[in-house]
Formats: C-alpha cells, structure tokens, sequence
C-alpha cells in the first residue's frame, strides 16, 4: 500500500514540477509574451463570466443555453 502511495506522490509531483518546468522554458526570453498571456486570460475569464451569467438566465431550458453557449464559445475559438 505504502509503495502505491509513494509511487503515485512521485509521478504526480514529477507531472506539476514537469509543467511548472515548461511554463518557465515557454516565457523565458518572450518579453511581449506576458502581455499576451494576460488578454488570453482576461478574455477566458469573460467568456466564463458570460457563460455562466446565461447559464443562470437559462438554466430551465437547456436547448437555449447550448445554443447560446455554442455561439460564444465558437466566437472564443476565432478570436
């Protein structure tokens, strides 16, 4: 039991040591990079706010979210 645990803490520190790892090799030397990253971030975010805002609206009607849910994240997709 042990040795299933402690083979399980090592592959999943190894994953987010690993992805912390290659978010630093990805922004190293990219000075235009964080600027960029952050309108990535702040546009998910709205799209999340505004899906969530229409899944309240909607939440009795399903057909009518997707559908709405669908077009935003279509728009999300091309920007």
């Amino acid at each position: 039991m042990c040795t299933q645990v402690g083979v399980g803490g090592v592959i999943v520190g190894y994953a987010i040591c690993g992805a912390f790892m290659f978010m630093a090799l990805e922004t190293e030397g990219n000075k235009g990079g964080d600027d960029e990253y952050n309108k990535l971030i702040q546009t998910r975010l709205r799209v999340v706010d505004y899906l969530y805002t229409n899944f309240t609206e909607f939440q009795w009607n399903e057909t009518e979210w997707q559908t709405v849910a669908n077009e935003t994240l279509k728009k999300f997709q091309v920007n």
